[in-house]
């Protein structure tokens, strides 16, 4: 039986499971002709999409070998900044008004 670290859910920022609304993302190069993969469009479960202008990775807690990685990116959409996070179970946001 392999190890699984701590969930993270509720700890360092990270939103409560009740809390996570779950999106699509489509990952895309970084324009630079590296390899750099990040995301460059969010799809909510409604059906809306958009394209992001920017996306960076902020932080990183615990650890991929775990089982338990969450990654926190920060994306904008037009003018405005959003927390993306992304961990085994998906790519979520914090849901509004939560």
């Amino acid at each position: 039986m392999a190890f699984r670290g701590k969930d993270l859910a509720g700890a360092c920022g990270i939103p409560l499971h009740e809390e996570r609304t779950y999106v699509e993302v489509e990952m895309g190069g970084d324009g630079s002709g590296g390899q750099i993969v990040r995301p460059v469009r969010l799809m909510w479960p409604d059906g809306r999409s958009w394209r992001l202008e920017s996306a960076r990775p902020v932080a990183e807690f615990d650890r991929e070998v775990f089982g338990n990685l969450v990654t926190r990116w920060e994306v904008t959409i037009g003018r405005g900044t959003k927390v993306l996070w992304h961990d085994r179970d998906g790519w979520f946001v914090k849901a509004k008004g939560r």
